[in-house]
């Protein structure tokens, strides 16, 4: 009897590193090599770098006196707004002055920024400063992580596989059920060389855990030429299976690793030539005891794949963040191997003691489990075919293993060094200035933009420049000094890049806008400052009434526009909660919603979940309304949904009181979710939206949402007077 027959493939992204140890093995040939950054005479001697300078020295001794009084500015945490690090040079000092170790790199804002903790962890690992004793022997690891099955779990996958294998049709779904139960087992998340519970280590963690998506098809970039593992496995099965044969069963283990690392050297000058990043794959096996072992040969396919996402990896880089990020930690790794290579603090003679040291490294939650990511594929035949089922396995990980000796580094040919020395130095307003750019046009367009300066954009520091920088700083509660000092940075920067984002919500939203309120100023001496993305701000000052006054004239004057947010900065929970009262009170226009949003956190990325439309929301998930019997919400009713947005998850539960309201919010977040023309709208106006028909509905209805997302946790509260007050912890 002829029918069709289902082939099943089933792939489980477990994901296991190579632990590397110092002299041990580690994999360097082999594969594509992708694009390094090559730097030379042509980019620093014959034409102006666009470089940003951070002595080392100075950030030691700021970040100690920051750090005492408890407020480090943000700029100086991302680094001076460094976001690519090109080297660093060696000051040795003379005339009296203390010798210095300053760090060179790019402002670009296409690149996500450095950020402190990881320079300080990729030193503190060059240094060997992590590395465990046992006796007289110190063991070094470099930064890598694994997530790992147990053993246990791979034992059951061996046989259920095995199951699978000699099944017929209807007893290998049952079996394919059985290796989804088994695939979604936690599996221990193992860090190796830096502290765990960090954004390091949660950077190289992410990009391990959403590449496995990738290879399986899970996610798709869209990418041209890029083709998951899956889809080529399948193609090749199909031709295997209609030719009568048998498909092995395959492992493979996929794992970052650095690829050509090379500096440029001259004149006290290390510039990082080539840093890439590569993804390495080995075919592996099930022994005899169950353990799984290299095969010292990769899969012809996995390689395939491999080499692609080596060769693509800047586009990748473009499309998901987590993979800039993770290209960075590399960039920051070879910098500190290579200043320890060549003794550059010695030979600068200076001690960094506190970020070395005594610095706090900022703790970023890491979770101790990861559920195991598994995924069926099947095609159907029309011929009389026995079933046949391809099962096969990802292993991987991350190992930042930079090794330097004398044979990375090459004599730079002309004076690119030697230039940018020159220019470096002779540009430094004094001797204890912590960051310095070679021109100012990135602070001219920003004063513009934001209406305090109207001169040209030439990088020259004239008197009209100064004057507006000193407007600036009385606007900010700042002394008018007419320089751009590291708090004047962190200021013009956070206003200029949070003018930007508001701009771009309210081009993108339908029905909603939002504006932001700063508090700045010192205690009795505060005002608001709000903005609406465009030009000046709208008003400064203390009066609320007038505040609700130009935000109805602002939104009146657009059309359209039933919900505002006000994104509030600088306050304290109290001051928050006793502002978005008197802004309730003092608007008379029963026509707008005035939603209150207290911000206690500078990630960007946590208010373009909430307020981005045409977002893509990867495997979104909603579960059904469900009572709840402890904590805080007992008695009330929970509807719970999840997805990931740019590789990292995100919780939505929603509270109501009563099982009727629940379900309908179900079923209106399920076609949030799953529906493409309501995903025209962002989710906070989707919210709104919800609350007012669930308590047109429902009168006496009170609906709460809680947001987890990444590390800090959004409360949005919907009280009976249509208030959304947004809390981020």
């Amino acid at each position: 009897m002829k029918g069709p027959w289902i082939i099943t493939v089933v792939i489980l992204a477990i994901i296991i590193t190579l632990i590397i140890l110092y002299g041990d093995r580690g994999q360097r040939n082999g594969g594509p090599q992708s694009k390094g950054e090559e730097i030379s005479k042509a980019e620093l001697g014959q034409r102006t770098p666009a470089w940003n300078a951070v002595s080392l020295r100075v950030l030691n001794e700021k970040v100690e006196q920051y750090m005492a009084s408890g407020d480090c500015p943000g700029f100086i945490l991302r680094l001076c707004g460094i976001t690519k690090v090109n080297g660093f040079m060696i000051d040795s000092g003379g005339s009296g002055q203390t010798g210095d170790v300053i760090l060179v790199g790019e402002a670009d804002d296409s690149l996500p920024p450095l950020n402190l903790n990881d320079l300080v962890i990729a030193l503190r690992n060059a240094w060997r400063k992590y590395a465990k004793s046992e006796g007289n022997i110190y063991y070094y690891l470099s930064p890598g992580c694994s997530i790992d099955p147990t053993p246990g779990v791979l034992a059951e996958l061996q046989q259920v596989a095995g199951r699978i294998f000699r099944a017929s049709s209807s007893g290998s779904l049952v079996g394919i059920q059985q290796w989804y139960e088994v695939c979604s087992q936690p599996q221990e998340v193992r860090v190796m060389g830096v502290p765990r519970n960090t954004r390091f280590a949660k950077v190289i963690v992410d990009a391990d855990y959403y590449m496995k998506r990738l290879v399986d098809g899970s996610i798709s970039l869209g990418i041209e030429g890029f083709t998951n593992l899956m889809d080529m496995k399948l193609d090749t099965a199909k031709e295997i299976i209609i030719r009568g044969r048998s498909v092995p069963a395959q492992m493979n283990r996929f794992w970052f690793f650095p690829g050509e690392n090379k500096y440029s050297e001259g004149d006290g000058v290390v510039l990082i030539k080539r840093c890439e990043v590569k993804l390495l794959t080995e075919e592996e096996f099930f022994t005899r005891g169950g353990k799984v072992s290299g095969s010292g040969r990769a899969d012809p396919l996995a390689k395939v794949f491999g080499d692609s996402f080596t060769e693509k990896y800047a586009e990748i880089a473009r499309k998901r963040q987590i993979y800039a990020e993770q290209e960075s930690l590399f960039r920051l790794v070879s910098l500190a191997q290579a200043m320890r290579y060549r003794n550059a603090l010695e030979e600068a003679g200076i001690d960094l003691d506190y970020l070395m040291n005594r610095y706090p490294v900022e703790e970023t939650s890491m979770p101790e489990t990861l559920p195991g990511v598994s995924k069926v594929r099947e095609f159907h035949y029309g011929a009389s075919i026995p079933s046949r089922c391809l099962w096969m396995l990802s292993f991987g990980g991350v190992s930042i293993d930079i090794r330097v000796s004398d044979n990375d580094f090459e004599k730079d040919p002309g004076r690119s060094g030697s230039d940018l020395r020159r220019d470096v130095l002779e540009n430094r307003p004094s001797h204890e200035t912590i960051h310095w750019p070679q021109e100012t046009r990135e602070h001219q367009e920003m004063l513009k933009e934001l209406g305090y300066y109207n001169g040209e954009l030439d990088g020259v520091s004239r008197s009209n420049y100064k004057n507006s920088i000193r407007s600036f700083q009385r606007d900010r509660g700042l002394e008018a000094t007419g320089i751009i000092d590291p708090e004047t940075e962190a200021q013009l920067s956070d206003v200029s890049s949070n003018k930007a984002r508001i701009r771009s919500i309210n081009q993108r939203n339908r029905g909603i806008v939002v504006f932001t309120v700063e508090l700045v100023g010192r205690e009795g001496l505060s005002k608001y400052v709000v903005n609406s993305g465009e030009g000046k701000p709208i008003y400064e000052g203390n009066n609320i009434s007038k505040i609700v006054k130009k935000v109805n004239e602002q939104v009146l004057s657009g059309g359209g526009v039933s919900d505002v947010y006000l994104d509030m900065k600088g306050f304290s929970i109290d001051r928050a909660e006793a502002f978005a009262t008197s802004c309730r009170i003092a608007n008379e226009n029963k026509n707008l919603s005035i939603q209150a949003i207290h911000r206690r956190s500078n990630l960007t990325t946590d208010q373009d979940v909430i307020f981005s439309s045409r977002i893509e929301f990867e495997m979104p998930r909603v579960s059904a309304p469900e009572p709840v019997t402890s904590g805080e919400h007992a008695g009330q009713y929970k509807v719970e949904a999840s997805f990931f947005y740019k590789a990292r998850q995100v919780i939505v539960r929603i509270f109501t009181s009563s099982m009727q309201a629940a379900q309908e919010v179900y079923n209106r977040i399920r076609n949030f979710f799953f529906s493409p023309s309501v995903q025209d709208m962002s989710l906070g106006e989707y919210i709104s939206h919800i609350h007012s028909e669930i308590k047109e509905k429902y009168k006496d209805e009170d609906i709460e949402i809680e947001i987890q997302q990444f590390e800090s946790i959004q409360i949005i509260h919907t009280t009976p007077e249509k208030e959304i007050a947004l809390c981020m912890r």
